[in-house]
């Protein structure tokens, strides 16, 4: 059946597809196959009853969808935070001394990491619905509204930067790596994680990093199934990694 509308049914073959993906990152192959039997049987029936209905599909930013979000983002349940957050922490622990950057801070979950541990830290995010989450958090913490390709921070003038599941959201990471570099200090570090469904785009961002003068290493930290890492930033020789 010819369409020029996206139906209820489409919407339902989405989330059975994405629970096909995630049952298949888990290995719980078992819920792969029930995924497959529904996606079939509902494909079937697009001309039928309730699934031939029309459904819209109205689009939100980045900063419209986070703001619904900021209320619960915290709540337990988020498997891709659960997946990141202890990799990505264990390199934040190796960052060198002197103050960081949580650039797309959130409700500051990174930043809370980091303060605990006596670091001085800035958390820069577009989302002041999210902020006002952090600053519940963490009061009197240095947070700041501001874009990624526009940090509201000076050349140089910090000597970590951690930046969480952001840059995915971008539709050209360029100009935000570019200030990543920019406000980092030479010999400093920084840490960028993205969710698994980004995979194409983080393979994007890991040769731009080697067009500036980055390596590619093997980090054993990083979940499988990739474990590639883009290393020294710029051509101050910062060091950086990006796990999937």
């Amino acid at each position: 059946m010819a369409t020029e509308a996206v139906l209820e049914g489409h919407y339902v073959l989405g989330v059975e597809g994405l629970a096909l993906l995630r049952a298949g990152a888990e290995r719980r192959f078992e819920r792969v196959e029930d995924r497959v039997r529904e996606i079939a049987r509902v494909a079937q029936l697009l001309d039928e009853g309730a699934y031939s209905e029309r459904r819209d599909l109205p689009e939100h930013g980045v900063d419209t969808g986070y703001a619904g979000r900021a209320e619960s983002y915290d709540d337990p349940g988020n498997d891709t935070v659960a997946l990141e957050e202890p990799v990505v922490r264990a390199l934040l622990d190796q960052m060198p001394a002197g103050p960081v950057l949580d650039a797309a801070c959130g409700t500051g979950r990174h930043m809370a990491h980091l303060l605990a541990a006596g670091r001085e830290v800035i958390g820069v995010d577009s989302s002041e619905a999210m902020l006002a989450r952090a600053r519940e958090k963490l009061p009197g913490a240095d947070l700041r509204r501001g874009d990624l390709a526009a940090l509201p921070l000076e050349d140089e003038s910090v000597s970590g930067a951690v930046c969480a599941l952001a840059l995915s959201h971008l539709p050209d990471m360029g100009p935000a790596v570019a200030e990543l570099a920019r406000v980092l200090r030479p010999g400093g570090q920084i840490v960028i994680s993205k969710p698994p469904s980004a995979g194409d785009r983080a393979a994007g961002l890991a040769r731009g990093l080697r067009r500036r003068g980055g390596q590619t290493v093997d980090d054993p930290r990083a979940p499988a199934p990739s474990r590639r890492v883009p290393q020294r930033l710029h051509r101050r020789r910062s060091r950086g990694a990006c796990l999937p």
